[in-house]
């Protein structure tokens, strides 16, 4: 039982690791941030990059720089204030980075200069994004508390303290 117990509180800090760190990334991501560790993550939200990269994914974006880039990398790049765009990178041009996406048939009209660069897709995890973006439910949020007020109830009475609240 003790074996476990143990292989169990492992898996739970493996996860609890993975989680913050996903969470830190993430605060750390926004197009002008700092990135942590050179890295930002992204989830896709189009299905452009099929079957590379599906709408759902996560992606983990290393800062690289411009200069860097070669043809068939994948990059993300800030398109406008609000947009950021995940597509292989096809020529490398004087006028910048010439786009487009694995499942579409026509390069993107605008090339991609140094500053609007944010970097190279590194790894690709399938479905998390899906994941990260019902955690950000509202009815989630509220469930989540819920078990974990539960879970605190539940803790208080087994440790016998509840037995000694007078009445």
């Amino acid at each position: 039982m003790k074996v476990l117990k143990g292989i169990g509180n492992t898996i739970l800090f493996i996860i609890t690791v993975l989680v913050v760190g996903i969470a830190l990334l993430n605060f750390f991501s926004s197009p002008d941030g700092k990135g942590l560790l050179g890295y930002k993550g992204y989830t896709v939200l189009s299905d452009s990059m099929e079957p590379t990269i599906s709408a759902g994914d996560y992606i983990i974006v290393s800062m690289t720089p411009f200069e860097e880039i070669e043809k068939n990398d994948i990059i993300t790049y800030q398109e406008s204030e609000n947009t950021l765009v995940t597509h292989r990178a096809v020529e490398k041009t004087d006028e910048g980075l010439v786009t487009r996406g694995d499942a579409n048939d026509t390069e993107d009209v605008r090339r991609v200069q140094a500053n609007a660069l944010i970097g190279e897709v590194r790894w690709v995890v399938p479905y998390l994004g899906q994941v990260m973006l019902f955690m950000r439910q509202p009815l989630f949020i509220i469930a989540l508390m819920v078990v974990l007020i539960l879970s605190l109830l539940v803790s208080y009475y087994r440790s016998g303290k509840a037995e000694h609240i007078p009445e």
